[in-house]
């Protein structure tokens, strides 16, 4: 469009430069007894003069034209934009296990939305290892774990976290410690779900 616009400026620029020798040589001759030839070439330069305003008008609706484009590509970015800010994408491939917002509410930044989570692998948080039990326990422990609500089920873990700061349960110092379950097979677990970890403290 650009280039339109540049060429259509450069062919009104020769038309407007033409129409206007033509119109001084009509002007030449107006005192004068005009001839056939003179008559045309009048004619002519009228024509030109037309050719010029329509070469000129053409151009301005070129640059309009491409004023409207510059205005939608910058809607379609700012849409772009706003449509960005509003979409959000997990760092991880997973499943939406609950939403807490509603269909048109607003909400700020730092309030939960969605609850996601990878249901591929497991990890128990424990909250009542004191500190007499996680002094000896370290990375790469392996540890036994039973599900509450799964009977008779016993599952292998190992230790992949151990808390280095404290809080008080029921008066005791306890440090939370993460454990990654090593084979669950399919068993139905879901989140929240009460487990008693065995750890082996003495193990050496």
């Amino acid at each position: 469009m650009v280039v339109a616009g540049l060429q259509a400026a450069q062919t009104g620029e020769r038309a407007a430069a033409v129409g206007l020798q033509a119109a001084e040589v009509a002007l030449a001759l107006v005192n004068a007894e005009p001839t056939e030839a003179q008559i045309a070439l009048s004619e002519s330069a009228v024509a030109l003069a037309e050719a010029a305003l329509a070469i000129t008008q053409a151009e301005a609706a070129v640059t309009q034209s491409e004023a409207g484009i510059a205005q939608a590509e910058a809607a379609v970015d700012s849409a772009a934009d706003a449509l960005a800010r509003m979409t959000l994408t997990a760092p991880f491939d997973g499943i939406v296990a609950d939403i807490q917002a509603e269909l048109g509410e607003v909400v700020t930044s730092g309030v939960p939305v969605v609850t996601f989570g990878d249901f591929g692998g497991w990890l128990v948080k424990t909250t009542d290892l004191t500190e007499l039990d996680v002094v000896d326990l370290k990375v790469g422990d392996p540890v036994e774990i039973q599900v509450d609500a799964i009977p008779g089920e016993l599952l292998i873990g190992t230790v992949t976290h151990i808390a280095e700061t404290s809080f008080v349960t029921h008066g005791d110092v306890t440090y939370e410690v993460r454990i990654a379950l090593v084979d669950h097979g399919d068993l139905p677990l879901r989140w929240a779900m009460t487990v008693f970890v065995d750890v082996d403290v003495d193990q050496g």
